[in-house]
């Protein structure tokens, strides 16, 4: 069972604009999740790193979107990708994507039928529901290991498609030591996030 905890001032860890639009491309949008009051604020620090990134999104055509997760200090690593131009008809219109992005250490369970390290190159369907934890594109979480926890972690959200947009619901990045920020992560280990019912506990207590 995932561990979690709970605060009174949940209010200091948000994304304040999601939802937001991913309009048609070529296009950019970056969705910023706001940190403050971390105790542990040292991302060298042993105690302390990325466990997780919980993303909810839809978009009509998920192969010609990249999303890149940027710290308040500069370190980037590539969720989503890369932009892969599919076969005529593929479409992905309907679909929900609630998934997670956990450490290269850690065990995931992908979706039925579907790789460990994302890849746009997939058959993701027509109004398809995904709910899988995944490793990042290209890196790992554990490549954040420098700078400030507190500041914004902006997602960028590139849209290489000039016709079909989608939406940002919602995004969360889970830390290893959320000691004083107010908002919710593991305190076990991040692996713990792997299976969907941990994820949906998580976003149930953060989101509802």
């Amino acid at each position: 069972m995932l561990l979690v905890q709970l605060s009174s001032t949940a209010q200091s860890c948000q994304c304040p604009n999601c939802p937001g639009n991913i309009p048609p491309g070529p296009s950019s949008v970056d969705f910023d999740f706001d940190i403050s009051g971390a105790v542990n604020n040292d991302l060298s620090d042993p105690g302390q790193g990325v466990c997780g990134v919980l993303i909810e999104f839809q978009h009509h055509l998920i192969f010609r979107v990249e999303m890149t997760l940027t710290s308040p200090d500069g370190q980037s690593v590539n969720l989503v990708g890369t932009d892969f131009l599919p076969p005529f008809g593929s479409f992905t219109g309907g679909a929900l994507w609630d998934v997670a992005f956990l450490p290269c250490a850690d065990p995931v369970m992908p979706d039925s039928g579907f790789p460990p390290v994302w890849n746009n190159d997939e058959p993701w369907a027509l109004a398809g529901q995904y709910t899988g934890s995944y490793y990042p594109h290209i890196g790992c979480l554990e490549d954040f290991n420098t700078g400030p926890v507190d500041g914004s972690w902006t997602l960028t959200v590139t849209n290489n498609d000039g016709y079909y947009a989608g939406q940002m619901i919602d995004f969360e990045v889970v830390f290893c030591d959320t000691t004083g920020m107010g908002c919710f992560g593991c305190e076990a280990n991040a692996g713990d996030l792997a299976g969907n019912a941990d994820v949906k506990l998580v976003r149930a207590i953060r989101w509802h």
